[in-house]
C-alpha cells in the first residue's frame, strides 16, 4: 500500500483511529531503523530467494490477512455495490477522491465492519443508511459501544418479527 498501517489504517475509519495517532505510532517503530518499501508485492517485485541473495539472514513477513467475501446473491456485482473492507480501504486510501454514493444506502451485516461502513457513509453525505442484518440488534456481533454510536448518528434499528420455521 502507499502508507504503512495495514488493516488498522485501511480498515478502521479515521474517526475511530485518527491518522495522526497511527502515524505517530508507526514513526516510533521506523525510528528504530526500519527500512520500508511501499507498494511492493511478493512474487511481483521480489521473492524470498531474491531477499536471500541480497544478503538478508532473517525475513519477517507481516503480509496481513484481510479479505472480503461475497454473499453469493444476485446483484452483488452491480456498480455501486462494495464489500465492506474494500469500501473502507478505498475511502481511507483516497480521502481526497470522493467515492460516488447515492442519497440512500443499505449495509448488509451486523459486525464492526458493517457499523464502520454505516458511519462512514453518513460522514460521506449519505442521507439515509439502512442496516440489514439477519438477527436482532441484541444478537449483532458488533461492539455495543459502536452500535450505540451509530444509533446516535441517526441509524435506526428495528427488528423484524421472527419467521415461522
Amino acid at each position: 500500500m502507499s502508507k504503512l498501517g495495514g488493516i488498522t489504517r485501511y480498515g478502521i475509519p479515521e474517526y475511530r483511529l485518527p491518522d495522526k495517532v497511527l502515524d505517530w505510532e508507526i514513526e516510533g517503530i521506523l525510528n528504530l531503523g526500519i527500512d520500508v518499501h511501499y507498494n511492493t508485492r511478493l512474487g511481483r517485485d521480489f521473492t524470498i530467494q531474491s531477499l536471500r541473495e541480497e544478503g538478508y539472514d532473517a525475513i519477517f513477513m507481516g503480509i496481513g490477512a484481510w479479505k472480503d467475501y461475497k454473499l453469493g446473491i444476485p446483484g452483488e456485482d452491480l456498480k455501486g455495490v462494495w464489500q465492506g473492507i474494500n469500501f473502507l480501504s478505498s475511502v481511507a486510501d483516497s480521502p481526497e477522491k470522493r467515492i460516488p454514493i447515492g442519497k440512500r444506502a443499505a449495509v448488509v451485516g451486523g459486525g464492526n465492519s458493517a457499523i464502520d461502513c454505516v458511519r462512514t457513509l453518513l460522514r460521506l453525505g449519505c442521507e439515509k443508511v439502512y442496516l440489514v442484518y439477519r438477527r436482532t440488534r441484541k444478537e449483532m456481533p458488533a461492539n455495543e459501544v459502536e452500535i450505540v454510536a451509530a444509533e446516535h448518528e441517526a441509524l435506526p434499528f428495528s427488528s423484524l418479527p421472527p419467521r415461522p420455521v
